[in-house]
């Protein structure tokens, strides 16, 4: 099969005697054979207490509760359920279990991470009235710029930018990436 989600689970398979039975390791090596972007959650037969994660240019949220862990590739899905997330890095994996979630780099050291509180409702992440997401974020382009710019800086006064601005960098992902390819073509 040439199909990602069968051939993953192979070489995760075939990795895992090399990995001496270490989940981790077994993910690491096969995510070694792979190239593109992906993001995986692996549940192990002989583990079946944990999930395993891990991604490469495809986010993955962890979504802390009580006694719960969670996960999704967007933070709007983890609000009805918790509000403090741990957005995973490139290069990272982590280890969700009943007791809780575990952090590590690809060299399998633990990371400490401080789960971030989320001030923002599952209501206030949905499409309202919109037909869909990209339209309601056009529309609420002129506050949420003046929502971030004030927010990082104290005296909004001092800001000043040039009058003729050389380069703009448009870094985005899911909806927000579309709307940049059409800003790339301005």
């Amino acid at each position: 099969s040439a199909t990602d989600t069968e051939v993953i689970p192979h070489l995760i398979e075939d990795a895992y005697p090399e990995a001496d039975g270490n989940p981790l390791r077994a993910i690491r090596k096969a995510m070694d054979r792979m190239h593109g972007s992906f993001a995986l959650a692996v549940v192990f037969a002989d583990h079946p207490d944990a999930v395993i994660v891990a991604r490469v240019n495809c986010p993955i949220v962890l979504g802390v509760g009580d006694g719960e862990s969670f996960l999704a590739s967007d933070i709007a899905a983890l609000l009805p359920y918790t509000r403090r997330v741990i957005p995973l890095e490139e290069g990272e994996m982590a280890r969700l279990e009943p007791k809780g979630i575990t952090v590590f780099d690809m060299e399998f050291k633990p990371k400490a991470r401080t789960p971030l509180e989320i001030p923002w409702s599952a209501e206030m992440a949905n499409k309202g009235a919109y037909a869909h997401f990209m339209l309601k974020e056009i529309h609420e382009q002129k506050h949420t710029l003046s929502t971030e710019l004030l927010a990082r800086t104290q005296d909004f006064e001092k800001l000043s930018l040039p009058d003729q601005i050389g380069r703009v960098v448009i870094t985005a992902c899911g909806t927000a990436w579309h709307a940049g390819l059409v800003g790339k073509l301005a």
